[in-house]
């Protein structure tokens, strides 16, 4: 898989997440978004929200979501999307 293809792929989910189309998702739709993506274990979604949402403020761009699942997790969403 292309890192088109896997950007692509990222960014189908995100927009079924974001239902108000505006790029940005809260932590209920971030945990939507990685239950999506495989990542049951819930240490580590809470290990994931302290990296992208430390302040509990409830607003994950599409942006940050990709800058932190990029660098964290790119090579095992990478591959369950193949």
């Amino acid at each position: 898989m292309t890192h088109e293809n896997y950007l692509r792929k990222f960014t189908e989910l995100f927009k079924k997440i974001d239902v108000e189309t505006n790029g940005v998702i809260n932590e209920e739709g971030f945990r939507r978004l990685l239950g999506m993506m495989g990542v049951s274990d819930e240490s580590e979604v809470e290990r994931l929200l302290q990296i992208i949402d430390p302040y509990n403020n409830q607003r994950i761009t599409y942006s940050e979501t990709m800058t932190v699942l990029s660098s964290v997790f790119f090579p095992r969403f990478f591959l369950t999307l193949e």
